[in-house]
């Protein structure tokens, strides 16, 4: 069961990265984030350091690491979740 819904994630990111890279030079890649403990908050500053990126949206049940993401992604002025 997790190997059919890791197989289902994954192919659906390469479709969207296949998307996203097509042309992305001039394009801008927006993104969200679900859930942004330690390992999403890393993501988060992953993401920020990628150029034509942007954080639209952050979401978590816990306000302090949804908070803490916040300020990391404060250049992009995300919608808070």
């Amino acid at each position: 069961m997790e190997q059919g819904r890791r197989r289902f994630i994954l192919g659906g990111v390469a479709a969207v990265v296949a998307e996203a890279t097509a042309g992305a030079e001039d394009r801008e890649i927006r993104t969200a984030f679900i859930g942004v403990g330690i390992r999403g908050t890393s993501l988060v500053g992953q993401v920020l350091e990628q150029p034509n990126t942007r954080v639209v949206a952050i979401c978590d049940t816990d306000a302090n690491a949804r908070d803490r993401a916040q300020g990391l992604a404060r250049r992009d002025s995300p919608r808070s979740f």
